[in-house]
């Protein structure tokens, strides 16, 4: 950030869930007010241990997934996207607590994660992350209760998204591109040929990296 300021040249950071129309859907979902005031939101993300990027990726994400080289453990890896789209739709969070533990030791980092949350609206949250569990437990899935209705959607399988009111259930199911970051990138190119805003810079990532540091106790 210091050296992007210094010399004006931007920063950005890969946040691309941002620009997914999957997650665009969402967040039109929870802007026109159909889940009336947002109340709740639960996070759960469950996935076994595997050397093989195969078994994963058909479990939990087209995805290339390189999962024994996740810098900073798999904690890192899977809820940094999760944490920051969050945000995306409810602003900033302000306050986190959060517990890590490597029960299992397969692995260096944590394997099992569990926090509380509240955002700066007051709005509060919980998550539950494991990486290492039985095939029977996988599970990927955020869901958003309201006073008027609830919605659950995926975070990295992009099951279709449900939508839950008093007129019923809407379901959406929408395309992702094959390359998962290329609504992103086209946002970078086009802000820096002067021809539209891309918001992922490494200012708005910091909001992230304090939530985890603040789960990881580094804060």
């Amino acid at each position: 950030i210091r050296v992007s300021q210094q010399t004006g040249i931007p920063c950005f950071t890969a946040y691309y869930q941002r620009y997914l129309p999957y997650f665009e859907k969402v967040k039109q979902i929870v802007d026109s007010g159909v889940l009336g005031v947002p109340l709740s939101v639960s996070v759960r993300l469950a996935m076994p241990y595997d050397n093989g990027n195969e078994h994963l990726e058909q479990l939990i994400t087209p995805q290339t997934i390189l999962y024994n080289n996740c810098n900073g453990g798999h904690f890192h890896r899977y809820a940094s996207h999760q944490f920051d789209m969050l945000q995306h739709l409810f602003g900033v969070i302000t306050d986190i607590k959060g517990y890590a533990e490597n029960r299992l030791g397969l692995y260096d980092g944590e394997d099992s994660v569990t926090t509380c949350f509240r955002f700066e609206d007051g709005l509060v949250g919980s998550g539950s992350w494991c990486f290492a569990c039985d095939d029977s437990a996988i599970a990927d899935r955020i869901d958003i209760n309201g006073d008027k209705g609830s919605v659950y959607f995926s975070a990295f399988n992009y099951k279709p998204i449900h939508l839950n009111t008093p007129n019923g259930i809407e379901e959406f199911d929408i395309h992702v591109p094959e390359h998962i970051q290329l609504p992103c990138i086209e946002a970078v190119v086009k802000h820096l040929q002067g021809e539209g805003i891309c918001d992922c810079d490494c200012v708005s990532a910091t909001l992230t990296n304090w939530v985890l540091d603040k789960v990881m106790k580094k804060l």
